[in-house]
């Protein structure tokens, strides 16, 4: 069994990501998910940090899940009783940067 670590987007919905993502955080590795807010539908790029998240672009549903999908990054998921939960991880903060302004040049 997964236990989950809480956090708040700015619209105050309060959402959960796996504790194992805390951990590869903790142990250095950059971990991206997407997440979208039930009370104003608006979709997140998060990278969690040691002590939060760092929200990395805020827009459409559509927008972040083709913003993630297209990330050239490894995808993984955690299974547990809640489902399953897709992330994916790079190394950096500065290359994640560096692969989203290639992503939205085009």
């Amino acid at each position: 069994m997964s236990t989950n670590i809480s956090y708040k987007l700015p619209c105050g919905s309060k959402m959960n990501y796996p504790e194992k993502l805390g951990y590869l955080t903790r142990k250095g590795n950059l971990v991206v998910f997407h997440s979208t807010s039930s009370k104003d539908y608006e979709s997140y790029l998060i990278a969690p940090t040691t002590k939060g998240i760092h929200i990395i672009k805020k827009g459409s549903m559509l927008e972040i899940a083709l913003l993630y999908e297209n990330l050239p990054l490894e995808e993984s998921e955690v299974k547990d009783s809640s489902g399953v939960f897709n992330y994916k991880m790079g190394t950096t903060l500065e290359e994640l940067q560096n692969l989203l302004a290639l992503s939205t040049s085009d």
